[in-house]
């Protein structure tokens, strides 16, 4: 089965997935509307490699510098898988209860945060409908760096690597614009893809042959001759003709 094929059921089913398509972005786009607005709340996080004490290791293919860089960014990706894990956000799940009295699931708290790494620097980013929340889930991942990365790192406890928090927990900000039109296209998106997957199903499952090159793929066999569709003839009454006196 070509792409044709596929185009062909698309043609065939476009109704249906046209119909749920705008369905879905209305839909979403009434969603970001009327649901609270959320707020994010960033902390960015520096891993650096820490310059050696003692004398140049001979034998060495690169110095130790170079090695410790290498090890700085390890660690950096280590951090950025070890945050979305359920210990790390039962962590904080721990901490903002102790401090600010906020009693929130590890699941929730794993669902709000979104990780983004480049180079050396990792940045987390908290989303919630209550400003005070994401400050607080971001402060708490901050103090889990600052104090406990040691835990998560034995290049920190040996001194070959710090980590420091170049950003600390920002102000909450409500979500932008541009992160709202994304969820859109996100829910609209998945919503087409669904609702084409669909599409296929039914028209496999219902065993039509649309086209004559649906007969010729589903039979292995070439179309002879078509008997092209006739029109209906039209039937034209004629009105006799008013008689004369």
């Amino acid at each position: 089965m070509g792409i044709q094929y596929y185009l062909r059921i698309l043609g065939a089913r476009r109704k249906l997935i046209l119909s749920v398509t705008v369905v879905a972005f209305i839909g979403s786009v009434l969603l970001a509307l009327i649901w609270p607005n959320s707020f994010e709340s960033s902390v960015r996080v520096h891993v650096q490699p820490l310059p050696s004490q003692t004398e140049e290791v001979s034998g060495l293919y690169y110095s130790q510098g170079y090695y410790r860089q290498l090890i700085a960014q390890y660690e950096i990706e280590t951090f950025s898988e070890i945050v979305q894990g359920q210990e790390f956000a039962s962590r904080i799940s721990k901490i903002v209860a102790e401090q600010f009295g906020l009693q929130l699931t590890a699941k929730l708290i794993s669902d709000s945060l979104r990780s983004n790494q480049k180079h050396r620097i990792l940045e987390l980013t908290f989303t919630n409908s209550e400003a005070e929340v994401a400050q607080a889930l971001a402060y708490a991942a901050q103090t889990i760096f600052e104090t406990k990365a040691g835990d998560y790192s034995p290049s920190v406890l040996e001194g070959l690597v710090s980590v420091q928090i170049v950003d600390p927990a920002s102000d909450p900000e409500a979500a932008s614009l541009v992160r709202l039109g994304l969820d859109v296209f996100a829910r609209t998106l998945v919503a087409f893809l669904l609702i084409t997957g669909v599409a296929f199903v039914l028209e496999v499952q219902s065993g039509l042959s649309r086209s004559r090159e649906d007969i010729e793929e589903t039979h292995r066999l070439p179309v002879l001759a078509t008997i092209p569709s006739v029109a209906e003839p039209r039937t034209e009454t004629t009105q006799d003709s008013p008689e004369t006196e």
